[in-house]
This record gives structure tokens, sequence and C-alpha cells, in this order.
């Protein structure tokens, strides 16, 4: 236990000391990543892209041979949005297989996962999972997607990317504990240095408690995330967009008048508040805006293809804009002042509209009116709200 502490100011500005205490219980940290997938820290792992969690199954069996029964169960089986299929154990600090056999039943569970596991045999867990807390997991998978209604191609893509990475072994494996001891974090390190198509990580989800004022954190830390690690598995086969990449693309595909919309809009934004990400597409060019405040907030993205997408799928994420209020305040501006219309069920996911909405001179400002707006909320809102700091 490293019996650290953090410190929370409260709103008369008196410091509240949090120590840092250990679970009382396994089952505590297994119940809090089922509900809250994010605690895996996917913004940690890949800053530029984080990563988004769909929980598969919780205790998923895991045979031995084709056609087998279960010999083993993985605690929690998660996908991210690139569809690679993350396994994932959960063990107290306290126990000493933490220690000795944990890595040697991830690489059970791995080994035999990737060979044996057919397809269907995760699609039907999946929607037990969400039947059984009461939810349609079409619409489930839907949001994650970010598609606007069931689209049978998208899903089937999906699954079939999902099977692909397994039989080839693109997976991620990750052991979770309140506290990854320095034996386990030497061979996480080791493991994710020496493998180029598999991943291999620790998080440690540390908990800290004031029992006099009833606060608790939890502070997650991602363990194996080494330099030779990230060089190791760096995508060869992506097509790095830049700035004169895609401005080329839109005058091939949507002509001069696109580009000189592009551009402005590009211009505008790239010269002041915003982070700046260019998409690795194959086929169809990207160019994301985030502003970066105490929380990386992805606002909207530009597509050679001819869309302006809103990244409510992200915005969701993060406090003001977590709040559906706020979003249907970002909706009612863009039909007030650009005359685009976007369907309630969309403010979960990326709705998107032409960019022929921003033609005009006037239309762009309107535009860069909205983003200021979204901008100043944030800041509002990290400033009256995001005030703690870990020692």
């Amino acid at each position: 236990m490293h019996n650290g502490s953090i410190f929370i100011i409260k709103e008369d500005n008196t410091l509240v000391k949090m120590e840092e205490t250990s679970y009382d219980s396994e089952e505590i940290l297994q119940e809090l990543l089922d509900s809250y997938p994010d605690l895996l820290a996917g913004d940690q792992m890949n800053r530029e892209n984080p990563r988004r969690w769909i929980p598969l199954a919780r205790e998923f069996g895991i045979p031995s041979g084709m056609n087998g029964t279960s010999q083993w169960r993985i605690d929690h089986f998660f996908i991210d949005q690139d569809c690679i299929p993350t396994f994932i154990e959960v063990k107290r600090s306290s126990d000493t297989r933490i220690r000795r056999e944990v890595v040697g039943q991830m690489m059970d569970y791995a080994a035999n996962a990737t060979k044996y596991w057919p397809i269907e045999f995760i699609q039907n867990a999946f929607t037990e999972k969400y039947v059984k807390d009461g939810k349609d997991s079409i619409q489930v998978l839907n949001d994650f997607l970010g598609i606007e209604a069931e689209d049978e191609a998208d899903i089937e893509e999906f699954w079939s990317k999902v099977q692909e990475n397994l039989r080839n072994g693109v997976i991620r494996m990750v052991f979770v504990a309140g506290e990854i001891p320095e034996e386990l974090r030497r061979i996480i390190e080791f493991m994710n240095d020496q493998m180029t198509k598999s991943e291999v990580l620790g998080i440690e989800i540390r908990q800290f408690l004031n029992v006099d004022n009833n606060f608790k954190t939890l502070v997650p830390q991602v363990i194996g995330l080494t330099t030779n690690a990230k060089l190791t598995k760096k995508p060869a086969s992506k097509h790095q967009w830049n700035e004169e990449l895609f401005m080329n693309e839109i005058s091939n595909k949507l002509g001069n008048e696109a580009r000189e919309v592009y551009q402005d809009i590009f211009n505008h934004l790239s010269s002041g508040t915003y982070r700046i990400w260019y998409g690795q597409g194959q086929k169809s060019g990207s160019i994301f805006f985030l502003y970066e405040g105490v929380n990386s907030h992805n606002l909207f993205c530009m597509w050679t293809y001819g869309a302006f997408e809103l990244q409510f799928q992200h915005l969701k994420f993060h406090p003001p804009f977590s709040e559906l209020e706020k979003r249907m305040e970002f909706q009612s501006k863009l039909k007030e002042l650009l005359g685009v219309e976007l369907t309630d069920n969309s403010l979960n996911k990326r709705p998107s509209f032409s960019w022929e909405k921003l033609k005009t001179e006037d239309a762009r400002k309107n535009f860069f009116e909205i983003l200021d707006w979204a901008v100043k909320e944030i800041k509002i809102y990290e400033k009256g709200n995001l005030k703690g700091w870990e020692i």
C-alpha cells in the first residue's frame, strides 16, 4: 500500500485530506468495473484516441478445447472501439496469487479463448448480459458504435472484426488491483515490450477515503506503457493525414468551393483555443478539434467526404456535456444559428451535417459562436468544480 494522500478543496476553500485505503473485498472492485468501465483509464492508454469500452460479460467461461465445457472464467471481458478483445483479471493487493498465479492464469485464458471461442458464443453472452440488466443489447451496441439506428452492415462488421482480432491474437490483457506489486509491474512491462500484436497492462485503482466527511475517491493509473512497447505496437498500416493531404482531398472530392470553406474553418480554429488531431483512415481523412481543459473534450470532426461530425459520443463522458440538458442546449443552438436539426436520440452519438451548411461567412461565424459557447461552458464548469490535486 502506497499510503499516500490526496486533498479536496471544499466550497469554503478548506482542505479535506483523504487517506489511501485498501478495498474490503475483491468483489467491490469487480462491481466498480462492471458499473464504471471508464475506470480502465482508456484516456491514459491512448491520449490521442482514448479507449472506450463496452462490457460484454463477467465471469466469462473459457473452454480448453473445441466445443468443450468452460475450464476457466475470466473476471471481465470488454471490447474497445477498435474491436480489440480485452481480458480483465481483478485481484486484491493482499492476494498473494497476484504475485504468482495471476500471470499464468491470464496466459491460459488468452491462449484458449483466441483458439476456441466462437464469435456466436461472445455475441450470446453480450445479449444475455444486457437482457439481464434490463437493456436492449442492440441499442447498447448502436450507442457504442455511434450509429443512428440498427445498421446491420455496421453491426456485422463490428463482430467480424472482433472475431478477426481474436483469431489473430490482437488482444489486450489487463491486471487490475488496488496496488500492483513491483514484481508484477516488471512482468507486465517485460511482456508488453516483447509482444507485438497483444498488449499487456496493469491498472492500479487506488481508493482514498475521508470517513468524517463520507468522501471517497478512486484514482486509476495504467502500468506498462513503456516507450519500447509504444513503438513495438505502433500500427504500420495507417494512413496519417495532415493539413495538405486533407485539403487536397477536399478539392478532389468536393471541389474548390468546399476547400475554401474547410480551409477558412481550419485557419480560424487552429490559430487559437483548439488542439488539432489528424485521423489515420485508409479511405477518408478526418481532422478533430479538441479543447484541452482539465479533461480532453473532443468537440467536432471534419471529414473529407463532406461531413461535419459532432462528437457527443465523447462529450457525454465529461461534464458539463455529460448532462443531457447541456447537450440539448448544444442541439438548440445548432438549430437556431445554423438550421441544423438533430434528433434527440443522436445526442449520445456522432450526428453530422453537410459542409454546405457552412458555405456563407455568416454561417461560419455562427458556427464559431457555438463552439466558443461550448468551450466557455467547459471552462465555467472546470473552474467551479475541479479544484482537487494529488500529492
